[in-house]
């Protein structure tokens, strides 16, 4: 199947089709006949993305001083609006009524009817099998959006004008990740805002799944996974999660992860570092975590973040490793975040031999270890994890010899290292002392 083509140039998006008479008469207006085409036997208002248009669609506004016109005393300058979202290139709704008075009805294939009102701004989603919008008050108008094309936007076209001052600024950000309490018999998110799009993951044994949706009240593209515990109840009768280990998370470089039967609502994320160790860039010779060093030294630094904020509520993640620090890229740059907590446990934790490999701090893998674990398991995880992903070799014997291979490390950065891998925990730095010495403590969590 050939790749599909980007909608460029002027190619007409979607069509409103007119529902009542009030909608009709705004389509047979002779004011808005530049935008009026027939087609399956009605007159419709086509909207169009276009590069002329700053805006990048062309009608994008409807009121009585909008592009298209309607001619009544009562009804908002702009009454409604048809924008791009400048980061994911999503049709977004927005409802711009001094009194929020659009309602949007979404069909899906599922059967399932979502209805929306109230909003700021909502995505328009072509998965969407019907649309009807609706707006005006006292007085509606009624139209069903006819997609003309399900192709994508052309964002970087469109970002490129050299005339494009900016996107006006009325779409809501992004949410920090969430999660939606379910009962087990639900397989799917129980909000309506998240638009199911495709499963990225499905784990029938463990019951686990990922999907990719679209949050239409922000347009961004999420994650979301639905966990059913298949012994309910079983990690907080085990104590592998008390004090509500997840539930009292909310730093901002961590994915929450709960118990029983859940949706977990996240940012997604462009691949994980077990992916990013496979990227040209990453592997091209660099001076490791010095301060031009814009892969792995923001990587080391978030990491040591979320691992500090972990210790500040004695929790161990115990398995902090490269397919659980997922990444994201914009704007040039690297976000990281830490996930997957379904291990985790409070510290100190007794002796239990958990993690994944490669990856585990060598008191939990030594039998003669006789000391509760703690959080330090972490930060050699951590430091393991980093060595991995950056090919850079380490030694088995203390002190730690520091292969970097094709890199160099920052020399102040060698001994550091070297001291996060140090096999006993008495000699091994916490995340925060480690943020202390080398970034002045820069995201330490603050004590009381």
């Amino acid at each position: 199947m050939p790749p599909r083509r980007a909608a460029t140039a002027r190619s007409v998006m979607f069509s409103l089709e007119p529902l009542n008479k009030h909608a009709r008469d705004i389509v047979a207006d002779p004011v808005n006949q530049e935008f009026v085409t027939r087609r399956n036997g009605s007159n419709m208002i086509d909207i169009a993305f276009t590069l002329e248009h700053r805006s990048g669609l062309y009608p994008s506004t409807v009121g009585r001083k909008g592009q298209v016109k309607i001619p009544r005393m009562f009804v908002a300058n702009i009454q409604i609006s048809f924008e791009l979202h400048k980061e994911t290139g999503e049709i977004m709704l927005v409802d711009r009524s001094p009194s929020q008075t659009c309602y949007v009805y979404y069909a899906l294939s599922d059967d399932l009817i979502r209805d929306f009102g109230g909003f700021d701004a909502l995505a328009l989603s072509p998965t969407a099998d019907e649309i009807k919008i609706i707006f005006g008050g006292s007085i509606r108008y009624e139209f069903e959006l006819k997609w003309c094309t399900r192709d994508p936007i052309d964002l970087e076209a469109w970002k490129s004008l050299a005339n494009r001052t900016g996107q006006v600024q009325t779409l809501k950000s992004l949410p920090p990740p969430a999660r939606l309490d379910s009962r087990p018999t639900v397989l799917g998110p129980e909000e309506s805002r998240y638009l199911e799009q495709k499963d990225i993951t499905v784990n029938h044994v463990t019951r686990t799944s990922v999907i990719k949706c679209l949050d239409l009240y922000t347009g961004h593209r999420v994650a979301v996974k639905t966990v059913v515990d298949l012994i309910p109840e079983r990690y907080r009768d085990e104590g592998e999660t008390r004090k509500g280990i997840t539930t009292d998370l909310d730093h901002f470089l961590q994915v929450e992860v709960l118990v029983d039967c859940f949706h977990l609502v996240m940012e997604l994320q462009d691949g994980d570092a077990s992916h990013l160790a496979s990227l040209q860039e990453v592997k091209a010779p660099r001076c490791l975590f010095a301060d031009d060093d814009d892969i792995g030294q923001p990587l080391l630094h978030q990491m040591l973040q979320a691992l500090d904020y972990l210790d500040s509520k004695d929790i161990i993640h115990r398995n902090v490793q490269p397919k659980n620090i997922l990444y994201r890229r914009f704007d040039n740059t690297y976000h990281y975040r830490l996930a997957d907590f379904g291990i985790s446990t409070v510290a100190p934790h007794p002796l239990v031999y958990d993690g994944t490999g490669l990856f585990v701090a060598p008191e939990v893998k030594d039998k003669g270890f006789h000391e509760a674990h703690t959080t330090e398991i972490d930060v050699w995880s951590l430091a393991a994890s980093l060595c991995w992903i950056f090919d850079v070799g380490y030694g088995h014997l203390y002190p730690f010899r520091i292969d970097p291979g094709i890199h160099t490390i920052a020399p102040e950065w060698s001994h550091v290292i070297g001291k996060m891998l140090s096999p006993l925990p008495l000699y091994r730095p916490s995340a925060g002392k480690v943020l202390n010495s080398m970034f002045d403590g820069e995201g330490r969590v603050p004590r009381e």
